[in-house]
C-alpha cells in the first residue's frame, strides 16, 4: 500500500500486535457537537469516505462514526475552524450551526492517539493532521477490525491540540443519550469562564477574524 509524505514504522496491518494504549471516559462525560441547525439530533454516525476517521473507500460500510469533542472550544474549532491557515469566515457561514451538549450513558473505551501514546503504534502524529485522509483512515479500519472491544478513538483538535475530540464507532451507538441533549446557537455562544463571545474567542486565540457578509474580500 502506498502512502504519501513519511512512511510509518509499521503498517495498520500489524496493530494487533502493538497493543494500542487505551483509556475510559466516564458515563454521564458531556459531549460537544457542532452541526448544521437543519438536523434536530446531535447524534449522527457518518458514513463519508471525506471523514478522516472512517474506513477507507475500498471498505466503505464497513463502520460508522460519530465525531465530538471533550470541550465546547473543541467542538467549534472541529467544524468552524477546522485549518490552522484560516485568516478569516464569514459570519453567514456561522449562522446556521448550531452547538450541541449531550452525555454519555456508559464508560467508554477508547484507543489513545495523542502524544505519547502513539509510540506504542509506531506512528506519529501525521495520522491526526495529514491531508492524506485515507492514511488516518486505514489506521481507524484496522483499529475497529483488530480491537472489537473498542469504542473508538481519543485525538487531539488539529488547531487546538490541548484540547481532545472523539472519533466513536457505531458499535457504541447505545453509549449516547439525547433525551437531555440541548443546542444553542454557535454565534450565541459565549466562553464560560471569560465571558469572550465566539467572535472576541476566534480573534484572540486562534487569530481568525468573523466578519460581516458585505466586509468578505
Amino acid at each position: 500500500m502506498a502512502w504519501q509524505g513519511r512512511q510509518p514504522l509499521c503498517y495498520p496491518h500489524e496493530v494487533a500486535w502493538r497493543l494500542p494504549k487505551r483509556l475510559l471516559l466516564p458515563a454521564l462525560t458531556p459531549l460537544y457537537r457542532v452541526q448544521a441547525s437543519l438536523y434536530s439530533s446531535p447524534v449522527f454516525f457518518s458514513d463519508s469516505t471525506d471523514n478522516r476517521y472512517n474506513p477507507p473507500e475500498q471498505h466503505t460500510g464497513a463502520f460508522k462514526v460519530f465525531y465530538a469533542a471533550l470541550e465546547d472550544v473543541g467542538a467549534i474549532c472541529e467544524r468552524a475552524f477546522p485549518k490552522s491557515a484560516l485568516e478569516f469566515v464569514v459570519e453567514s457561514q456561522l449562522a446556521a450551526l448550531l452547538l450541541w451538549t449531550l452525555r454519555t450513558t456508559r464508560m467508554l473505551q477508547l484507543v489513545d492517539l495523542g502524544g505519547a501514546a502513539l509510540h506504542q503504534l509506531r506512528i506519529d502524529g501525521q495520522v491526526n493532521t495529514t491531508p492524506h485522509i485515507p492514511y488516518a483512515q486505514a489506521w481507524s479500519h484496522a483499529l475497529h477490525s483488530a480491537l472489537p472491544d473498542v469504542d473508538g478513538l481519543l485525538y487531539p483538535v488539529r488547531t487546538l491540540p490541548n484540547v481532545q475530540a472523539i472519533a466513536l464507532y457505531d458499535r457504541a451507538i447505545d453509549a449516547l443519550h439525547e433525551a437531555d441533549a440541548f443546542s444553542v446557537p454557535l454565534l450565541a455562544w459565549e466562553e464560560s469562564d471569560t465571558g469572550r463571545d465566539l467572535r472576541q474567542w476566534a480573534e484572540e486565540e486562534l487569530s481568525v477574524g468573523i466578519l460581516p457578509d458585505e466586509a468578505e474580500p
